[in-house]
């Protein structure tokens, strides 16, 4: 078995490492982040070994939860942590053990997470099985897991490739779109959503066979919030924070969304966007979005998955992902273009591959490298199951030595537990600024590529020119192709449209793609994703090249149905009514996203009692219900518009009332703040 995962960052105070609290002053300019492990404490209780002394020892076989105590497995600044044996279910399980501190707070604190995460179930984050008392210490009983964290993982692999990444955004994702949506109770009040707050690769444990599981919800929430925060007090892991969180403005779902793109962009790169260096600069820069682009990375990286980690880091929240499933969604698309295996397959391939994961590069260097590096434990080994122990917040050292050592001075500091003295003074976040319902920025205009447009996707033909009739063009095009050919470093067509399509050359792409003959799949296949790329690209020319490629490809398979959908919603938020009309109706598809963009249209022509009960049945499907409810909204002002009745006066307003309540967690939305509007002027 692997020793036990060291994740208590040198702090020795209890209520540092429970609060991981940051009381925030502007530090001097030449000062770096201090660890307070540093800082001397006249409480014994804030020593991790005086409190575990006083915690009874536990041996095999005692009686703890709903087993017997098989083995101690770690402890850390707040908790003891044992295996144990349920003999009647026959399996293993974690218990955690609150170590004495006399501080009500800390236990309220403990009883506070365990109830949280036992709300939880999702095959992405970790399952409470149970909360009492041993020995007068209060424990939490938890599935013990066979993994690592996401952090050692990437020290023994330097960074993960483009599929390992949206493979571990998938997973993440979907765990917290469960998490912001769930309804629950607790201390007798109901809630809507729970805010993680404390998101990094530690909290992320992966298995051998690609599950990944989701921890540490320690400091989560409540997006009502109001739950053991101290005024004043930022939480969290600072690398990993979101703006609005280091200026103690209110919070929701999209807070996760940023500390999950700040993740994948260290998996992406092998380097944080905001490393932790000093304190001051890096806090400016997260409140101005400063951070090295992926256009200035000295390595190729996926653009769409490059556009969708900038995105999640924006520093507005109302400019990132409004929602972790609409994140998801897109790393799903992306992910699918990159590989056929399911994310939990492509992590466990990853894994298993001793060679994967491309080498550090010296241009780019590491955050594992020089002050930051560690001691790290093994990423697998038999019955590695000790990572499961993190889970809800436990923070683990090795196993307490009889005397234990001083703790070195030049160890790695630690942001997540630093303690500073009063409110940050830095430049704020800017206010926050509404979005229309539909957000339609006008895009840059694009020029459609000579290839595409001149040149229609037809066989070329068999016979040759005759080099008499047409000698130059002929030469012309063997010269441009041959060139292609050599600067992508391909021999065949196929080959150079998928390279040129991939590193955004799209208009070589198109110019390859049209010198091959229609032999089929492949040529739809590379039609698709070059289609793809130009809906991507965004410009009202791009999205009618798009058009065309997509009108071109024979059949309808699944890709096909998916882009001609994602380009039908493009052409409506871009106010391209035609377009869409032309792509909705060669679309033979029973997917939701496909009625609500129907829908859409029958709202622009003004058939509002259709487009209601198209919407009504959207309503009910998890990818378009919150879409679907704001279209319904609008559907059902314009019947009371028609009809002026005073039934449908009273459906309009049930329908803008429900929305309200869908947004009342984001008061600062432009939903929001229509519902409320439109309730008061029905």
């Amino acid at each position: 078995m692997s020793e036990p995962h060291n994740n208590a960052n040198g702090s020795t105070g209890p209520e540092d490492e429970w609060e991981k609290t940051i009381s925030v002053r502007r530090p001097s300019a030449d000062s770096s982040p201090q660890s307070p492990a540093n800082e001397s404490s006249s409480d014994p209780a804030a020593s991790p070994y005086a409190a575990a002394a006083a915690l009874p020892g536990g041996t095999a076989g005692e009686a703890l939860g709903s087993g017997t105590i098989v083995s101690f497995l770690g402890e850390g600044g707040m908790a003891r942590v044992y295996k144990i044996w349920n003999k009647d279910l026959e399996v293993h399980r974690a218990v955690k053990v609150l170590l004495p501190s006399g501080k009500k707070e800390m236990t309220d604190r403990f009883l506070t997470e365990a109830k949280i995460s036992a709300k939880f179930d999702h095959p992405n984050i970790v399952t409470i099985f149970g909360l009492g008392m041993w020995k007068g210490c209060p424990y939490i009983e938890m599935e013990l897991l066979d993994g690592s964290p996401l952090d050692n993982l990437l020290y023994e692999k330097k960074r993960f490739p483009p599929q390992v990444c949206t493979a571990i955004g998938i997973l993440v994702a979907r765990a917290l779109s469960y998490a912001h949506l769930h309804k629950f109770m607790l201390y007798g009040k109901e809630y809507t959503g729970i805010v993680h707050r404390d998101l990094k690769p530690s909290n992320m444990i992966v298995s051998p066979l690609g599950r990944l599981t989701l921890m540490d919800f320690g400091i989560a929430r409540p997006i009502a919030g109001g739950l053991h925060t101290t005024v004043g007090n930022v939480v969290g892991t600072l690398p990993y924070l979101s703006p609005e969180q280091i200026n103690l403005e209110d919070i929701d779902g999209r807070t996760d969304i940023y500390a999950l793109g700040a993740i994948l962009y260290e998996f992406l790169c092998g380097k944080r966007a905001f490393p932790d260096d000093k304190l001051t600069d890096l806090i400016n820069k997260k409140a101005k979005g400063t951070y090295t682009r992926f256009r200035d990375i000295p390595f190729t990286v996926t653009k769409p998955l490059a556009r969708v980690i900038e995105r999640a880091l924006e520093v507005r929240a109302e400019d990132r992902f409004r929602t972790a499933e609409e994140m998801e969604d897109a790393l799903e698309h992306i992910h699918a273009r990159l590989t056929n295996e399911s994310p939990e397959t492509a992590l466990k391939n990853f894994i298993l591959d001793k060679d994967s994961g491309p080498a550090a590069l010296s241009t780019f260097p590491s955050v594992h490298g020089n002050v930051f590096s560690r001691r790290r434990l093994p990423i697998f080994g038999t019955g590695a199951v000790v990572l499961a122990l993190a889970a809800v917040g436990v923070v683990f050292l090795a196993r307490k030595p009889q005397n234990p050592p001083s703790r070195p001075s030049d160890s790695r500091p630690q942001i997540e537990s630093e303690s500073l003295s009063a409110k940050l003074e830095s430049t704020p976040s800017p206010p926050p600024v509404d979005l229309p319902p539909e957000p339609p920025a006008e895009p840059e205009k694009k020029t459609i590529p000579k290839a595409v447009k001149k040149r229609p996707l037809e066989p070329t033909p068999k016979s040759t020119p005759s080099p008499v009739r047409r000698p130059a063009a002929s030469s012309r095009r063997d010269e441009k192709l041959d060139a292609l050919k050599e600067r992508l470093g391909c021999a065949d067509l196929i080959s150079c449209a998928e390279k040129a399509t991939a590193e955004g050359e799209l208009d070589d792409a198109a110019y390859v793609l049209s010198k091959i003959p229609d032999d089929g799949e492949q040529k739809s296949r590379l039609t698709i994703q070059l289609a793809t790329r130009y809906l991507e690209r965004g410009g009202k020319e791009d999205l009618k090249v798009a058009g065309k490629l997509v009108e071109s490809t024979p059949g309808q398979s699944k890709a096909k149905v998916n882009l001609q959908i994602t380009l039908a919603r493009r052409f409506l938020d871009a106010r391209m009514v035609e377009p869409a009309r032309t792509v909705v109706g060669a679309t033979r598809s029973d997917d939701p996203r496909l009625a609500l963009c129907k829908a859409r249209i029958d709202i622009i022509d003004r058939n509002y009692e259709k487009a209601a009960i198209i919407l009504n049945t959207a309503m009910s499907h998890p990818a378009t219900k919150h879409d679907a409810l704001y279209y319904y909204c609008l559907a059902r002002d314009g019947v009371y518009a028609q009809t002026n009745s005073a039934e449908d006066r009273r459906k309009a307003r049930q329908a803008w009332a429900k929305l309200q309540r869908q947004y009342s967690s984001s008061p600062r939305s432009a939903r929001y703040k229509r519902a409320v509007q439109r309730l008061e002027e029905l």
